[in-house]
């Protein structure tokens, strides 16, 4: 990793130049004892690991994301952004979640939570509504004030992520697996997610209809809300709502949006648009639609499903290799 200084080397008895690299130390957390990777200071001429003062804040640091990461812990930055975007100070958040007054306080300046107080925490920041429910519950804890200012808040998120907890989830997925996505990308992923579960389980994966878009298919309620983000919604507060969300997701969730992410996820937006257009779902919603016959353009499950089972039996779309035969098909 390179040279990065010189320090005295009590093995060496002189000063020698060091690098830093990884080492396994073993640090213990509620009664036991774990494995631990932290920055160390490696001496160049003899490999002694040295003792640095400007790294025990770093150790300390690595130790507490680790160990925060193992037991699946909410972060400092989760808290802070708790408070912003419910609009709530430390005192009123802790007795409205439930805890003693002072307990975000603690947490705030590095304390690990409970289990139970850590999925608390999760909870609200995953599900909008139920933070409503934990002020309204508690509000005789704190002023009227934080209460109001709290619950309005609340109450915008609640209604901005008017959403299904599998469509938010699978939208936390994609984002976590992809990176930034574009919001027509965004829709074909959902809506080839919904037919990969279609093909696989004969079930919905989404209580959400799809609709026939020009450009493709379209999720309304999911339209409406990423209309609500100005900047890139990644870097967006109200991001940590679909952070925590993806962690309610199945395995066999998980296996048909890795499906998804790993094969029509390699795609841009204007080569999903061909292989949708290809697609009979949509094209018949569509034609529908543009005729009048249809008012809102709807793409029916059922005809999704019955589609979708008869190319799985085509192409196995249970398989990477199956979709992205059935791809290659739509897109030569």
């Amino acid at each position: 990793m390179g040279v990065k200084g010189k320090t005295y080397c009590e093995c060496c008895e002189m000063e020698t130049s060091y690098h830093f690299d990884k080492r396994t130390v073993s640090d213990m957390f509620r009664d036991k004892v774990y494995n631990i990777e932290v920055t160390s200071a490696v001496c160049d001429e003899c490999g002694n690991y040295l003792t640095l003062p400007e790294l025990k804040k770093l150790n300390s640091a690595e130790i507490d994301r680790q160990i925060r990461a193992m037991f699946k812990l909410v972060t400092v930055e989760d808290i802070s952004k708790l408070m912003k975007i419910y609009n709530i100070g430390k005192a009123p958040l802790s007795l409205a979640l439930g805890f003693g007054e002072i307990t975000i306080t603690r947490y705030l300046d590095g304390q690990m939570p409970s289990q139970e107080y850590s999925d608390v925490i999760k909870n609200a920041l995953s599900s909008p509504g139920y933070m409503v429910r934990l002020l309204n519950k508690n509000k005789n804890k704190i002023s009227d004030a934080a209460y109001h200012k709290a619950l309005m808040s609340a109450k915008r998120l609640s209604e901005l992520f008017d959403l299904s907890g599998k469509m938010i989830s699978a939208i936390a997925y994609l984002f976590y697996k992809i990176g930034d996505i574009s919001s027509t990308q965004l829709h074909h992923l959902l809506y080839f997610t919904e037919c990969i579960n279609f093909a696989l389980y004969g079930t919905a994966l989404f209580v959400e209809d799809c609709k026939a878009g020009e450009h493709g298919p379209v999720y309304s309620d999911v339209y409406d809300l990423f209309s609500g983000f100005i900047y890139n919604i990644t870097d967006d507060d109200r991001f940590v709502i679909f952070d925590y969300a993806k962690d309610l997701l199945s395995d066999d969730d998980k296996t048909v949006l890795q499906l998804v992410v790993d094969t029509f996820g390699l795609y841009s937006a204007q080569i999903l648009e061909k292989i949708s257009e290809k697609d009979r779902p949509w094209k018949d919603s569509y034609t529908l639609l543009k005729s009048g016959t249809s008012d809102d353009g709807v793409i029916s499950k059922k005809t999704m499903m019955l589609y979708y089972k008869e190319l799985d039996g085509e192409y196995d779309l249970s398989d990477i290799e199956g979709i992205n035969s059935f791809i290659y098909d739509r897109i030569k």
